[in-house]
């Protein structure tokens, strides 16, 4: 079954210069899992418990990595899909793997001198974006110079709100860090603040793709967000139940337990 839902979206940008369509394109049944997420290549990415699992869009033979010793992954991010991240909380370690799933490399993150690191993600420069809870600013650091880059202020400079940075986002010359009832901060590929982008409502994810920041609250509303020109454009989940979200150009993947949809931006 199709789906259609016509946005009138007036974001001044190639993807939002007309009236658009949310159209199904396709579901598919996934395994129970703990998190899901989509390469930009539309390869499907399992994590269960310590183990992530790389589903080739393609059919070829599933690839799959794990490390017993550092406990279940508590996140990871595929902004290079050719490296993907794991970040393990517990040991404050980062692991970096090959496009099949091959170990490469392990970063310890107290040795780089971060105390407590609890957001971790890439830049599309492969440097490591980190928030630290003790400094409470956004870093960058290189892992092959082994170098602090740059650093953000630090956040309760920046903003009243008293919650603390709960999502980390990624994507061309800009980082997003998310602020619970309060909403996002903005940063440039130095981390140096930009603005502020309201959002009040309860999130239950949010992904960000070029200009464009999606977002979903506890009250099923998708919202659309410029983060250059700061319009908003709200919309009805087509689904519920959804735990993730993922953006990439003009498609927009829903995860919920058992099922993957694939919407089209047209």
């Amino acid at each position: 079954m199709r789906v259609a839902l016509v946005l009138f979206l007036f974001i001044n940008s190639a993807l939002f210069g007309q009236a658009l369509q949310l159209k199904l394109i396709s579901s598919e049944v996934i395994p129970a899992v703990d998190d899901l997420k989509v390469d930009p290549f539309g390869n499907i990415y399992y994590i269960k418990g310590n183990e992530i699992i790389k589903h080739p869009v393609k059919g070829q033979q599933n690839y799959s990595y794990s490390d017993p010793r550092l406990g279940s992954i508590s996140f990871f991010t595929l902004i290079n899909p050719l490296q993907p991240l794991l970040y393990y909380t517990d040991f404050n370690t980062l692991q970096i793997l090959d496009n099949r799933l091959n170990f490469s490399r392990s970063i310890n993150l107290l040795d780089a001198g971060f105390i407590d690191p609890s957001l971790v993600s890439y830049t599309t420069q492969n440097q490591i974006l980190i928030y630290d809870q003790v400094s409470d600013r956004l870093s960058i650091y290189d892992p092959d110079s082994e170098k602090l880059l740059n650093f953000s202020p630090t956040i309760n400079q920046i903003s009243t709100s008293s919650s603390r940075p709960s999502l980390l986002l990624s994507s061309f010359n800009y980082q997003i860090l998310h602020l619970p009832q309060s909403g996002f901060l903005l940063f440039d590929a130095l981390a140096a603040f930009q603005k502020k982008i309201p959002f009040t409502e309860t999130l239950i994810d949010a992904d960000f793709n070029n200009d464009l920041l999606i977002c979903l609250s506890e009250s099923g509303i998708l919202s659309l967000i410029s983060v250059n020109t700061g319009q908003r454009q709200n919309l009805i989940c087509p689904q519920a139940g959804i735990k993730r979200i993922i953006l990439h150009s003009r498609s927009l993947y829903l995860w919920k337990a058992g099922m993957l949809y694939l919407y089209k931006l047209e």
